[in-house]
């Protein structure tokens, strides 16, 4: 049982490495993208399209993240997972924009509803004052 648990653990250790990866690679390619993107700045649709691909891989990474710990393959609380993305969420309006275009696909009787119903709860409790809202001043979410 332990090494299938250590063969578990290493794959998704790899899968969400490739995605980190993957998503620094795009960042670094199309970084005035990304920055105008967080930002809400004027983006041209195939820039827009650009910056919402990288944002969507965003969110699956850090939902990869999230199911890794909410698992018990981290033993580290998936709640810390959706705090910091709830803070990135909240520092930077066109994440904002795409987190509320992406989560909606993604809530009731999808495998990644207790990703985004986590992040919705940290949403509502920083709105409430029941969390603290932390600035992100960081511009790449790895």
């Amino acid at each position: 049982m332990r090494q299938e648990q250590q063969i578990a653990m290493s794959q998704v250790w790899s899968d969400r490495n490739q995605l980190r990866s993957e998503l620094a690679h795009l960042i670094n390619d199309n970084s005035q993208i990304w920055i105008d993107g967080l930002n809400e700045s004027e983006l041209s649709e195939s820039e827009l399209a650009k910056f919402e691909a990288m944002a969507s891989l965003y969110f699956f990474k850090e939902s990869a993240h999230f199911n890794q710990r909410a698992s018990g393959i981290s033993p580290d609380s998936p709640d810390a997972i959706s705090y910091k993305l709830a803070n990135m969420i909240l520092s930077y309006p066109g994440l904002k924009s795409a987190w509320s275009r992406w989560s909606v696909l993604f809530r009731t009787g999808s495998p990644w509803e207790p990703f985004t119903g986590s992040v919705q709860r940290q949403l509502d409790e920083i709105a409430a004052n029941r969390l603290p809202k932390i600035d992100i001043d960081y511009l790449v979410p790895l």
